[in-house]
């Protein structure tokens, strides 16, 4: 017999009520053992930062050069320079950040690497102040403070992780339910028949023993 799934809403009700508080269940289950796994396999990174500041007040240049770092021709300026240095090397990602209608801008570092990080965020500030001006005009920088070293580890964000794996493991379970529900093989109770084949209830017949 052909399956049917009509998609209606006392369906969805029925069978919330149904399996909803095991969803929820495996689904906490699933968030704990995921977070735990990430705590313990998710390898700390290491920020570092330059501060530097606009001199001529002109907030809205800080807009261009985070376009600038972002350019293909910066990252090969910098690759260059990090290659060139010998250091063993690291996977890592910089960024600028800045306050809104502030003059002052950092670059940030992040790699697995506290020493690299700092590395990395001194030699972005050295390429950056080389070309800068090449590229975009109105450019007038100084900087504020060298990055240092920082061996204080990133926080993972617990936040967004319980909520990702949550809803992964609910999306999962539920997906579990439905085709237990669809193609479990078991008539579960009197509507089964109307939900799963399209079927129209005729009528109830009741064994009795003797």
């Amino acid at each position: 017999m052909k399956t049917v799934i009509k998609w209606d809403m006392p369906f969805l009700v029925r069978f919330l009520r149904k399996y909803l508080l095991v969803i929820v269940i495996f689904s906490c289950i699933f968030t704990s053992l995921g977070t735990i796994i990430t705590s313990y396999l998710n390898k700390p990174t290491y920020t570092s930062s330059v501060q530097m500041s606009q001199n001529d007040n002109n907030v809205a240049q800080i807009s261009s050069y985070t376009q600038f770092i972002n350019t293909d021709k910066f990252k090969s300026l910098l690759n260059k320079q990090i290659k060139q240095s010998k250091k063993k090397q690291f996977l890592y990602s910089i960024q600028i950040n800045s306050d809104t209608n502030s003059t002052f801008f950092t670059f940030q570092a992040v790699s697995r690497n506290a020493g690299f990080s700092q590395f990395v965020a001194n030699e972005a500030m050295i390429v950056f102040i080389k070309n800068v001006s090449k590229y975009l005009s109105g450019a007038n920088v100084t900087v504020v403070s060298k990055a240092i070293l920082n061996k204080k580890p990133n926080s993972i964000n617990f936040t967004k992780t319980i909520i990702g794996l949550f809803l992964v493991g609910f999306m999962l379970v539920t997906s579990l339910m439905i085709v237990r529900e669809i193609f479990g093989g078991t008539v579960n109770d009197r509507l089964y028949i109307h939900d799963v084949y399209g079927l129209d209830k005729l009528g109830e017949l009741e064994l009795k023993d003797k």
